[in-house]
């Protein structure tokens, strides 16, 4: 046993040697990703895209890395996810990680891996219990293939040979302390990372860019492409693309004030027609917004789109309010009925006012006083049962109801007050101020039931 855990640390030291190609990483390599749409074109993205919801965002490099300042040339963009190959866009991530991690850091990882890999090995001669050496040896093989997946599969194949000496050792192990020599858990290969591609010429960006603006469904954006593009492309000898791209441009400027002009008309028409109360002109409009982009050739898909979801809210208050309206014409003569009946009741209990402003000012009031408000509280109960409200105005009809029980509770608590200071004293004037106010709420409900509806 003691032969064969020198020789797999005479491998790790040969393996553990730097490889001759593992400098530093190219800016241009570590910086420069790619968005892969599903025709197959490499949009090249300065770092990382991120993917929110449906859309990838990420700043789509135009020229040379580094251009002429020193610095790139790029434009945030934000896609559809719908044009993108997004599995084979996150697999040249991985691979542009693993480029990374390889350039930087990887080999003085790998180095301290082999390292205390070695030191395992050299102890395991030391320790007299062979389960332990066993636990010791299946350990270590768990960590070499646990830091190879944890660590973008760098230098994978070297870790899998190590893993093959190891299982020797093993097997040697669990002969020793009476086990079955049954081979280890197999552990598959990694998967072949995407290949990475050179950085784009200037004429390859500028192409790709293009395409990038075809794509783009936000108009502000496409028309930013473009003239990011069109600043880079009067770098080039091209005087023909250089052409096509300020035409292009041209197009999309013209469309984006077409649209906007068109979608603030339908706005303020939609917004007239919503106070209307016309639902018939909201439902034309929404028709009217299709033709229209058919006609402008629709260049705008995010803006139509967004402004299509607002006139169907719009459609949908509107149908509310035509709803509400129609109601209020049906109801209006009922209102009105109830409204007659109602109003000399409430002048009534006006007339109540003074002996209720007493008690709530805890002033004094006779027992006749009391006697005469509470009998007439009374008969305006029996009248208001006779008045039958309209389900529009029911609550009123309760809320009056509620004015004359408090009222009738404020003379009862009265009555029972044996001095200015007592509780019942208090009470009644809590009661009396509480219909008093409930009486004014009355009032002003009464009148906002007969207005005809309003939309903001």
């Amino acid at each position: 046993m003691r032969g064969l855990p020198y020789l797999i640390i005479v491998g790790l030291v040969a393996i553990a040697t730097p490889a001759a190609q593992t400098g530093r990483a190219p800016a241009s390599l570590t910086t420069t990703y790619r968005v892969f749409l599903t025709s197959g074109e490499p949009l090249p993205s300065y770092g990382e895209p991120v993917f929110v919801d449906d859309r990838v965002i990420f700043n789509l490099l135009v020229g040379e890395t580094p251009g002429p300042s020193g610095t790139p040339d790029v434009q945030l963009v934000s896609l559809p996810v719908s044009g993108l190959d997004r599995d084979r866009t996150m697999r040249y991530v991985e691979a542009m990680r693993a480029a990374h991690y390889a350039a930087t850091r990887g080999e003085a990882d790998y180095a301290a891996l082999t390292a205390e890999v070695a030191r395992v090995l050299e102890l395991l001669p030391t320790i007299g219990d062979p389960r332990r050496r066993l636990a010791l040896a299946v350990a270590a093989r768990r960590q070499l293939l646990d830091w190879s997946t944890a660590h973008y599969d760098y230098r994978a194949d070297d870790i899998h040979e190590l893993a093959r000496l190891f299982d020797d050792v093993i097997v040697e192990l669990r002969v020793a302390v009476g086990e079955p020599a049954v081979s280890l858990d197999l552990v598959a290969r990694p998967p072949s990372l995407e290949a990475l591609l050179p950085p784009p010429t200037l004429r390859e960006s500028v192409a790709l860019a293009l395409t990038a603006a075809r794509l783009a469904d936000v108009g502000a954006e496409r028309v930013g492409i473009l003239r990011r593009t069109s600043a880079v492309a009067a770098r080039m000898d091209d005087e023909v693309v250089q052409q096509t791209i300020a035409e292009t441009l041209d197009a999309e400027v013209k469309a984006g004030s077409a649209y906007a002009s068109l979608i603030s008309a339908l706005r303020t028409r939609a917004d007239d027609a919503r106070r209307r109360g016309d639902v018939a002109a909201v439902e034309r409009l929404t028709r009217e917004l299709e033709r229209q982009d058919d006609q402008l050739g629709r260049r705008r898909p995010a803006e139509v789109h967004e402004f299509q979801a607002q006139l169907s809210a719009t459609l949908d208050a509107t149908r509310s309010f035509r709803a509400a309206l129609d109601a209020h014409t049906r109801q209006i003569a009922g209102l009105r009925r109830y409204d007659a009946g109602l109003r000399p009741l409430l002048d009534r209990f006006d007339q109540l006012t003074p002996v209720l402003t007493a008690l709530r000012e805890l002033r004094g009031v006779s027992p006749a006083q009391l006697d005469l408000a509470d009998a007439a509280i009374l008969r305006l109960g029996r009248d208001l049962d006779g008045v039958r409200p309209p389900t529009a105005q029911a609550a009123i009809h309760v809320t009056f109801q509620n004015v004359l029980r408090i009222a009738h509770e404020a003379m009862a608590r009265r009555r029972q007050a044996r001095s200015s200071q007592s509780a019942e004293m208090r009470e009644a004037s809590a009661a009396a101020a509480g219909s008093l106010l409930l009486a004014g709420q009355v009032r002003r409900d009464l009148v906002a039931s007969l207005r005809r509806p309003t939309i903001q």
